[in-house]
């Protein structure tokens, strides 16, 4: 094929590969990015028709919204790995890469153990504390020199309205192992 400028057509046969491999690059990100805020509006319909957040609040206490907490989790799980899949389809993915998304894995991981360590045994102690009736609403209860009325147990932690009319909060584990005088 004679062209009146054959470097045009030097460029485009040098560029072609990489024009392509963008094209798919970019059709990855928008795919991903959409079904990532699907995959969210899902999950939050889902646990919004199975009550999670109710359900939370009357046994837990927690007043966070959990199913915006997972459903933006799960959104963030789907832009994670297509922008990996973005970066794969351009030849990026390298071993820089693959150590940034284990040190991310390796951070989420220990957030998670450090959140549970405190959790776990302050729901076995409230669990102890609701089945064996220790305390009560309405108590009067004394610990370690702070004393009032329990105003509230949770499974995580035990409210006591001291005489000045503060709320103090005691996390279960805390109130099962120190040594307390019941009034």
């Amino acid at each position: 094929m004679d062209s009146v400028f054959p470097w045009i057509e030097q460029v485009y046969n040098w560029l072609n590969p990489y024009l392509s491999r963008l094209a798919i690059a970019i059709l990855i990100l928008l795919i991903g990015f959409i079904l990532g805020k699907l995959a969210g509006r899902f999950v939050q319909r889902l646990l919004d028709e199975l009550s999670l957040d109710t359900a939370m609040k009357k046994t837990v206490g927690i007043k966070i919204s959990m199913a915006k907490v997972l459903s933006g989790f799960s959104a963030f799980v789907v832009y994670f790995i297509t922008v990996v899949l973005f970066l794969n389809s351009l030849g990026l993915t390298t071993v820089v890469l693959n150590v940034v998304s284990i040190a991310v894995i390796v951070l989420i991981v220990i957030s998670i153990a450090l959140a549970i360590r405190d959790f776990v045994p302050n729901v076995a102690a409230g669990l102890t504390i609701h089945s064996k009736q220790k305390i009560k609403v309405g108590d009067k209860i004394e610990m370690e020199g702070v004393g009032g009325k329990v105003v509230e147990v949770s499974l995580l932690d035990t409210q006591i309205r001291t005489a000045s009319g503060d709320i103090v909060f005691i996390p279960n584990a805390i109130l099962i192992k120190k040594i307390l005088k019941k009034k």
